[in-house]
């Protein structure tokens, strides 16, 4: 998939997961995701 391509980033995991998962996926991402990677890269 190439940038710029118009395809909907989405379609990857449509279908395979649910609504839930992707909440639930979401909100690690958002919430935790930033706070468990702070000290990985030099500031």
């Amino acid at each position: 998939m190439a940038a710029g391509d118009g395809a909907d980033p989405m379609e990857l995991v449509r279908g395979q997961y649910d609504a839930d998962e992707l909440a639930i996926a979401g909100e690690f991402l958002t919430t935790w995701l930033p706070f468990l990677s702070a000290g990985l890269c030099p500031s």
